[in-house]
């Protein structure tokens, strides 16, 4: 398993992780307590075994691995 990645963007955390199957999920919180049951996939069928990382600059989210 690899770490999870967490930013604060716009008043909302996001966080990535990767799946037990390499799949890439994102899921934010506007309070850092609630969170979808559901986190929403990335990148569709693409998948990965490397860490990914968040960083806001300059108003945009980027997502980086």
């Amino acid at each position: 398993n690899q770490p999870m990645c967490l930013a604060a963007f716009n008043n909302k955390l996001y966080l990535t992780f990767v799946g037990m199957d390499n799949s890439t999920w994102i899921a934010s919180s506007n309070d850092g307590v609630t969170w979808p049951q559901q986190p929403t996939r990335i990148f569709g069928p693409w998948q990965t075994n490397q860490p990914m990382c968040l960083a806001a600059f300059n108003n945009k989210l980027y997502l980086t691995f």
